[in-house]
C-alpha cells in the first residue's frame, strides 16, 4: 500500500496528472467556444446527460443540430415551425436564443407537453429517433428544474470546473508550453554546438591520420606521431611568432 501511495504521488505521476487536468480544462473551453455556449452551460448539460445515459458527444451533436434548426426556422421551414408549435415555443424566442437558451426552451416545451408521445413527435422533427426516450427524460428534468439549477447542482457536487479555474489552468498550460519550447530550443542549440565540435574534431583527426600515413607504414603509431611533432617544430617560423 505504501508503495502504491508513493507511486501515486511520484513526480512523474503528478506531472502526468497535471497535464491531464490542463488538457481537460482546455477541451471544455474549446468545445464550449465551438458550440457558442459557456463552460458552465456545457458542463451542466454534460452532467445531466450522463445521469440519463447520454454521452458528451450526444449533447454536443444535439446542440450543433439545434443551431441548424434555428437557422431553418428563421428561413420559415414549416416542419420546424410546426415542431415548435407542438411544444408551445415562440418562434422568435427560439430563433434569437443562444444555443443553450434554445435547448432550455426545448426542454421547457417537452416538460410541459400534453403527453410524452406528443413530445416524441415534436422531437422527431428536430432530432432523429435515436436515444429519444432518454433525451425526453433529460429534457423534462432541465425543463422542470431550469438550466441554471442544473449548473449549480453540478458545481455543488464537484462535477464542474469554475470558469476562473479553467482560465487559470489554461494559463498554466500556456506557461508550461513556453517553458518546454525554451528547453527544446536550448537543447537544440547545445546539440548544434556539440555537433560543430564533433565535426571540427573529426576534421582534425582526419588530417592528423593523413599526415601520419604520409610518414610511412611499417612504423609504430607512437613513432610516427613523434616524427610528425619533430617535423612541425622544424618547420615552425619562430620569427613570425615573435
Amino acid at each position: 500500500v505504501g508503495r502504491t501511495i508513493a507511486a501515486a504521488f511520484s513526480v512523474g505521476a503528478i506531472v502526468a496528472a497535471t497535464r491531464s487536468v490542463i488538457a481537460f480544462a482546455s477541451e471544455i473551453r474549446h468545445t464550449a467556444d465551438n458550440l457558442g455556449i459557456t463552460t458552465d452551460e456545457l458542463q451542466g448539460l454534460n452532467d445531466v446527460a450522463l445521469e440519463f445515459g447520454l454521452s458528451t458527444e450526444n449533447i454536443r451533436d444535439r446542440l450543433s443540430k439545434l443551431v441548424v434548426v434555428q437557422g431553418r426556422a428563421a428561413e420559415g421551414q414549416v416542419a420546424y415551425l410546426k415542431a415548435l408549435d407542438q411544444l408551445n415555443i415562440s418562434h422568435d424566442d427560439f430563433i434569437n436564443a443562444s444555443p443553450a437558451e434554445a435547448f432550455e426552451l426545448l426542454a421547457t416545451g417537452v416538460a410541459n407537453a400534453k403527453s410524452e408521445q406528443e413530445a416524441l413527435s415534436a422531437l422527431s422533427k428536430i432530432y432523429s429517433e435515436e436515444n429519444a426516450p432518454r433525451l425526453v427524460a433529460m429534457l423534462k428534468k432541465i425543463g422542470n428544474e431550469g438550466l441554471q439549477t442544473i449548473i449549480d447542482k453540478s458545481k455543488e457536487a464537484g462535477r464542474s470546473l469554475d470558469e476562473d479555474l479553467i482560465t487559470k489552468l489554461e494559463s498554466l498550460g500556456t506557461a508550461n508550453e513556453k517553458i518546454m519550447l525554451r528547453l527544446k530550443v536550448g537543447w537544440a542549440q547545445v546539440l548544434g554546438v556539440v555537433g560543430n565540435a564533433v565535426t571540427r574534431a573529426g576534421a582534425f583527426y582526419g588530417e592528423l591520420q593523413g599526415q601520419l600515413d604520409e610518414i610511412g607504414a611499417g612504423r609504430s603509431l607512437l613513432d610516427r606521431f613523434w616524427t610528425l611533432q619533430k617535423m612541425r617544430i622544424r618547420d615552425f617560423d619562430f620569427d613570425k611568432a615573435e
